[in-house]
């Protein structure tokens, strides 16, 4: 699927993806003193932009985390580069809220996890602009994830099942087929 399906199914200009990304960019250069010009308009084109976040730990710590990035920096720095200033809000997003706001169009870009991103990708034609590196903090040390899983559990009393090869040609449950580590590193072991 080509940038520009996915854009249409969104209702997304190159406009506006030229923005997103003059705004990513923004944020290595602030420190130039390199003047940026000015973009022009476009006729049609929206003035408020809507970014989903995935807000896996619920929407107030997504807000917390996020809001300042997809509102205050975005609206500030990429917002008053077009010759009629733009602005940005982030609304938090559940796994079901994503795909209804993506499919009616209530969110512009999304800020999802690998595993929701595929799904908007196989559902929608959704495409990556750009990636994000994942840093945790452990004390004072920094640790760049490289690798993330799941859990498969049995009822104590199944004593028949002890190794995923005892799931074959049998039915089980997942939490959630969006949802990386509640389904999908599961369903690609087996």
């Amino acid at each position: 699927v080509s940038l520009s399906t996915m854009f249409r199914i969104l209702g997304v200009s190159w406009g506006c993806v030229f923005l997103f990304l003059l705004a990513v960019s923004l944020s290595t250069a602030s420190n130039s003193t390199c003047e940026l010009p000015t973009i022009d308009f476009e006729e049609g084109m929206k003035r408020h932009y809507v970014v989903g976040v995935l807000a896996i730990r619920g929407p107030e710590a997504a807000f917390n985390e996020w809001n300042k990035t997809f509102n205050a920096y975005l609206t500030q720095t990429a917002g008053k580069r077009f010759t009629e200033r733009i602005s940005f809000s982030m609304v938090a997003l559940n796994f079901i809220t994503l795909f209804t706001s993506v499919e009616t169009k209530e969110v512009d870009f999304i800020f999802v996890n690998p595993s929701a991103y595929s799904c908007m990708e196989s559902q929608y034609g959704a495409n990556s602009l750009a990636s994000l590196r994942n840093i945790r903090r452990v004390g004072s040390n920094e640790y760049t994830t490289t690798e993330f899983g799941g859990v498969v559990f049995t009822r104590k009393d199944r004593k028949d099942l002890n190794k995923l090869s005892d799931l074959k040609d049998r039915s089980f449950a997942a939490a959630s087929i969006s949802g990386l580590g509640s389904g999908q590193a599961q369903f690609r072991l087996l």
